[in-house]
Parts: structure tokens; sequence; C-alpha cells
């Protein structure tokens, strides 16, 4: 399994994507991904290689950059009936005044 990289998924390959516009230290991202995806069997300097190759790979392309939308949304508060504080049930029926959206913020990333 280590010899043919069939550990270096989508799921790495995200995860590295994401790293790549934070840091350009492919030895840090290679143990940050034997630790977050459990590779144990497998060791740092073969992550390490994989992890270069495909920073060159994606680096050819254009606009390789992971787009990202920020958004917030504001609500008002709800209204209602309630016979105690702390965790409880509250059902629908007790509720007199449903939230409201106040505003929504987003702005792309770049």
């Amino acid at each position: 399994m280590a010899n043919r990289g069939e550990w270096f998924t989508e799921k790495v390959k995200e995860y590295c994507s994401v790293r790549f516009e934070t840091s350009t230290n492919n030895a840090q991202i290679s143990r940050e991904v034997k630790k977050a995806f459990n590779l144990e069997e497998i060791d740092v300097e073969t992550i390490r290689a994989m992890v270069s190759k495909f920073r060159i790979k994606i680096g050819k392309r254009e606009g390789h950059q992971i787009k990202r939308l920020f958004f917030d949304i504001e609500t008002s508060p709800m209204v209602g009936w309630f016979w105690r504080t702390g965790k409880q049930y509250v059902d629908a029926r007790q509720i007199q005044k449903h939230k409201k959206i106040i505003c929504i913020s987003y702005k792309w990333q770049y």
C-alpha cells in the first residue's frame, strides 16, 4: 500500500492544498499529514516526496487557489414562555415570536 501511494487520497490532497496556501514547508506538512491521517506505517520521507510532487503539479495549473466564501448571518432572538432556564426541550407552541434574519454578510477570499 505504501509503495503505490494508495494512501494519497483525495482527502489528503485537499488537506495539502489548503496547507500550501499558508506554508512552504513540505516537511512540516508531511508530518501533519502523517499525524492527521494516521499513516504510521509510512515514513515521513515518502509522504514528503508525494507532497512535493503534488505541490509542483498543482503549482503549474492556473488559478489553483481554493475559493473560500466567508459568511455571517445575524438573527433576532426568539421570544416565548418557558417554565425554567437551563437545558430543556422547548416546544414550538411555547414560542411567541420566532427569530428573524436581520442581516447576511458575505465575502469571497482574495
